[in-house]
């Protein structure tokens, strides 16, 4: 997330061109995502990010090694949170990004079927 000097939503370059954002910049974030059911986490996931990253997957938080990705089952509603982490020093302002989320399919996703059985 990138320090909105003017809210405009731009980066306000330098007389030379170059983006001055030091101090102005969040790059350090994560997300947690679980798997509840009936009031039971299933899984308790988490995954922690920065603007280097690759692609990043949420993880189930036991020791499994490698690390379980939390899966949920179709039509399965869950919550994402995201946390930001703020370095000390930053300034005071708006701040503006994006993040990407996309969803995998679940392994075990029965085949699609016929909306109605009808009969013979």
């Amino acid at each position: 997330m990138i320090w909105d000097t003017d809210n405009s939503g731009t980066i306000e370059p330098d007389e030379l061109g170059n983006a001055d954002i030091l101090g102005k910049y969040i790059d350090c974030f994560d997300v947690h995502m679980d798997y509840i059911v009936g009031g039971n986490t299933i899984q308790q996931g988490i995954a922690l990010f920065n603007s280097l990253s690759g692609p990043v997957l949420i993880t189930d938080t036991d020791t499994n090694d490698p690390p379980n990705a939390v899966l949920l089952p179709p039509c399965t509603p869950t919550q994402i949170d995201f946390s930001i982490f703020a370095p000390s020093g930053l300034m005071n302002g708006k701040y503006f990004g994006t993040i990407t989320i996309t969803i995998a399919n679940y392994a075990d996703s029965p085949a699609p079927g016929p909306l109605y059985d009808v009969g013979p």
